[in-house]
């Protein structure tokens, strides 16, 4: 799990005085069980009407959403405040992800979580400041002790932005567990939305999930073309199949009354025969569990045809907290030879709710599932950990890295020429998901010595992309960590990253801008720092990844005249480039 808060900031939470807030906080421990959730302690981070542009538990790349994304009309510029009293716990501002982002721990055992943010209010700003300049770095990550920065409700804590990984304008909105950092269903706190609007959905898969399943492709039914109100049927009123053991998954989507785009959906359910026999929701979930999402959705689906489905069943090694345990696993069996009638239910948070509707039956005259010709080097059980070894790699998957038995194949062909100084090694397809991070070890061939340093583990997928795993040497092994199966090799990056001026030059007059903004690339292994300069005095240039910018803003500290700006980038492997110019102001 990600732990964002120290063991002391934790002990200072618990050890608080003993206070009505302290009595609160112990019982929000057991709102798993209770299921009870303040409704009138949090106003709106915003003062317009909450339009969500996604959903708490929406599917995304690799992890479910976090939260939910308040639309905030288009633009940047609106005051965010407080939803609650409490105190500021950590402040995290990286080029990517959250961007600018502001966490608030409140003393009912939430912490809110405002992200995307174009800048924080006073005096969160100029604390802000003060440890940018300490640390001479725009990135920062920082947890305030207990109570050092109160605010109140209602306060105007940071201003509405776009920064970090946003793809528009809008406020990304969370609510956590203060001590376990769970994430919870924002919604869940009496945030009022407008939404009267059934989920619609478009298509069925039917798996095969005997033994073999990984012989089977799922197989695709439009659904919307039957659709009559609320419930979607398959053109065949009974789907026969030619399998003893099946399990299903929807495209689907909500949308609320006042938004134009489509959301994520809240909860779905299985019914077979009228009977209850698997659910989950997007309550509640752990940052362990995030990647999950791989294994609710179909992920091979996902990657070669670009559209997201929700399984209707659990894989074995699937853990996340969002399966109702009352039910099973979503495995239905058809050992009966009897026809029976589905009922998949799409819901929203509010409680509308759509249904797939359909009778399946085990039939083996069927042809419905046609294996394919699969050839595998080992079995992977997905709850042990797996070791696989072949001459020059090694590489060690932990227990639990995979959702289920995975039946692994291994390829290898001899170096390409260009850069790459070992074998070609495929570790099965990037069609397959990994659930946690497995170590891979490489011998090289025909690297100099004095490329040592430069060498990384290199990773291509089946489009031909390569990118940098980075990477450590371990004797004559050089070792990285990584989530993604494909091919690997390693290569060495030995240059420097690529700097140009937007608005500087040497000898320009500078004195009717506001700022210097300069664009910083690495084409491979990554920029891991930048250190600009006025007059060889660190400055603060705020780094937004989407743009490969970084800004400068002039303030009252640069006096009139002549000055030199310099800028020095440093990418992961340590190859640097220096751009200097003089200007004037």
């Amino acid at each position: 799990m990600n732990n964002f808060l120290s063991f002391n900031h934790k002990s200072a939470i618990i050890n608080q005085q003993l206070s009505i807030a302290v009595i609160i906080f112990f019982s929000a421990s057991f709102k798993l069980t209770a299921q009870t959730y303040p409704q009138n302690d949090f106003r709106n981070p915003l003062d317009i009407p909450m339009i969500l542009a996604a959903t708490c538990g929406e599917l995304r790349s690799n992890h479910f959403h976090g939260g939910i994304d308040v639309k905030t009309n288009g633009v940047e510029g609106l005051n965010v405040y407080a939803i609650a009293d409490g105190y500021v716990s950590r402040i995290k501002i990286e080029p990517g992800g959250y961007g600018k982002a502001l966490y608030i721990t409140h003393y009912n055992g939430y912490t809110s979580v405002y992200a995307h943010l174009k800048k924080l209010a006073p005096p969160i700003s100029d604390y802000l400041k003060r440890k940018q300049t300490d640390a001479k770095s725009f990135v920062i990550d920082d947890y305030l002790p207990l109570d050092s920065l109160q605010v109140k409700k209602g306060q105007v804590v940071a201003i509405s932005g776009n920064t970090g990984a946003s793809t528009a304008p809008h406020l990304h909105f969370e609510i956590r567990d203060a001590l376990s950092e769970e994430l919870y269903n924002p919604l869940l706190f009496g945030f009022k939305l407008a939404d009267t609007q059934a989920p619609e959905i478009f298509d069925l898969l039917v798996y095969n999930l005997d033994r073999f399943r990984y012989l089977y492709e799922p197989v695709q039914y439009d659904l919307f073309k039957q659709k009559s109100g609320d419930t979607y049927k398959p053109s065949s009123e009974i789907i026969k199949v030619n399998s003893n053991t099946v399990g299903f998954g929807l495209s689907s989507t909500d949308q609320l009354d006042a938004a134009w785009n489509r959301n994520g959906i809240y909860a779905l359910e299985l019914w077979v025969d009228s009977q209850k026999v698997f659910a989950y929701d997007f309550e509640h979930f752990s940052f362990d569990e995030i990647r999950a999402v791989n294994s609710v959705s179909d992920y091979e689906i996902r990657k070669t045809k670009s559209k997201w489905f929700y399984r209707a069943f659990r894989e074995p090694n699937n853990n996340a907290e969002i399966f109702d345990p009352a039910f099973g696993d979503g495995f239905i069996s058809l050992n009966d030879n009897k026809p029976h009638l589905i009922q998949i239910l799409s819901k929203d948070f509010p409680g509308n709710f759509s249904e797939a509707k359909f009778f399946i039956q085990y039939d083996d005259a069927a042809t419905l599932f046609k294996p394919e010709s699969v050839y595998y080097t080992m079995e992977f059980p997905s709850a042990q950990e797996n070791h696989f070894e072949y001459g020059d790699i090694q590489v060690n998957f932990p227990a639990a890295a995979f959702y289920d038995t995975l039946y692994f194949m291994y390829s290898r062909y001899e170096a390409f020429k260009g850069n790459c100084f070992s074998a070609v090694h495929g570790l099965h397809n990037d069609r397959t998901p990994v659930h946690s991070a497995f170590e891979i070890k490489l011998l090289s061939s025909g690297l100099s010595e004095a490329y040592r340093d430069k060498a990384l583990i290199a990773y291509r997928n089946s489009s031909g992309t390569i990118s940098s795993k980075g990477g450590i040497w371990d004797g004559e092994y050089l070792e990285a960590q990584s989530k993604d199966l494909g091919e690997y090799f390693i290569a060495i990056d030995t240059v420097a990253p690529a700097i140009s001026a937007v608005n500087i030059s040497n000898g320009k007059d500078c004195s009717k801008q506001s700022t210097i903004v300069m664009k910083i690339t690495d084409a491979f292994c990554g920029i891991k720092n930048y250190y600009p300069m006025i007059d060889s005095e660190w400055i603060l240039m705020e780094w937004d990844a989407k743009t490969d910018n970084i800004t400068y803003t002039f303030d009252n500290s640069i006096s009139k005249g002549e000055h030199t700006f310099q800028l020095v980038v440093t990418d992961n492997r340590n190859n640097s480039k220096i751009y200097t110019a003089k200007f004037t102001r």
